[in-house]
């Protein structure tokens, strides 16, 4: 009997010390889990418009690659084996030029791209600023980072790059470049001249 009782206390023993860190932890974490519910059910009472608005907590690099490299990308490789390169290149020059010299794509750039965003995607350097002409010197580029890195510096030239003499023109400007980091250059040269 005396033998059957210490088993019986020690099985309790095990039991209780199993049970109670458990029962700490849930007890510790009730009010979190609480929360996250309460947390839920106000995203669920928010509409679909106001969770957009909410920040991602993404870097701009997992952007970039989560919009360019792991969607765009591969979708724009898979259409370029159904033409010649060159001339899908000169097709996808020729689109994205039309499309970023429409008044209302150049508006809506220029009013989501603030300096914040320009900060964190490109590092550059002002070598003119005057009545005549801006210049800038890049030395740093995201979009060029992203499709050099998923070996489509090509379209990145096509799609990104190219446009900037079509957007120049469409603002009554002449852009002069003659290197860019797309194409392998130390960096990207921008001389915009203003046409009077």
């Amino acid at each position: 009997m005396e033998a059957a009782n210490i088993k019986h206390k020690r099985d309790r023993r095990q039991f209780l010390s199993i049970l109670l860190p458990a029962g700490m932890i849930a007890c510790m974490s009730c009010p979190k889990m609480l929360s996250a519910a309460q947390d839920e059910q106000l995203n669920d009472t928010l509409n679909q418009d106001d969770s957009y608005q909410k920040r991602s907590e993404m870097s701009y690099e997992s952007i970039f690659n989560f919009a360019f490299r792991d969607h765009l990308i591969p979708i724009l490789k898979e259409l370029s084996t159904r033409y010649p390169k060159e001339e899908f290149l000169n097709m996808m020059k020729e689109s994205a030029s039309q499309a970023y010299t429409q008044k209302e794509v150049m508006d809506k750039s220029n009013q989501n791209l603030n300096q914040v965003f320009w900060q964190h995607v490109i590092e550059r350097e002002v070598i003119e600023d005057s009545e005549k002409a801006f210049e800038l010197k890049i030395t740093k580029c995201l979009w060029e980072k992203v499709y050099r890195e998923a070996e489509a510096a090509d379209l990145g030239y096509a799609i990104v790059c190219h446009t900037d003499f079509a957007t120049a023109e469409a603002s009554n400007q002449t852009l002069v470049r003659t290197k860019t980091l797309m194409r392998g250059d130390d960096c990207c040269n921008h001389r915009w001249t203003y046409n009077t």
